[in-house]
């Protein structure tokens, strides 16, 4: 997957955590172009988008790892097409249709929320042991 940062240069640091992320997650080798957009601070800390062809799109307002991780598990669960949000809180969830899920109990929030967490701590391990 090739990684796009439009408009802004983020650091390195988060530049790395992005490719540990894609690493970690098998995303490397997925065909098409991760967009990474710094958006003005806003009622999110982060959303990701997909195209449903070859175009995903991740905006954040900051550059904190665990939005960043979070994030690109909801873009791992859009190219094994696991995931398809068609308005907040509806969604086709691994083939079944769900709906008026309030965002605390959609079961692709609470993956990408346990997954976040485990790719943060392994990443600062990872930093650590390179330093």
């Amino acid at each position: 997957m090739e990684v796009r940062y439009p408009d802004w240069l983020p650091s390195l640091k988060f530049m790395g955590a992005v490719e540990y992320g894609l690493n970690a997650l098998c995303l490397e080798d997925v065909h098409g172009t991760l967009k990474i957009e710094r958006v003005p601070q806003a009622l999110i800390l982060g959303d990701a988008y997909f195209d449903g062809i070859d175009e995903y799109t991740i905006r954040v307002t900051t550059e904190d790892l665990a939005t960043l991780f979070h994030e690109l598990v909801h873009i791992m669960q859009y190219s094994l097409y696991e995931l398809e949000v068609y308005q907040e809180g509806n969604a086709y969830w691994k083939g079944e249709m769900m709906e008026g899920l309030s965002y605390e109990e959609s079961p692709w929030e609470l993956e990408a929320h346990h997954i976040e967490k485990v790719l943060l701590k392994c990443f600062e391990l990872h930093r650590q042991k390179s330093s």
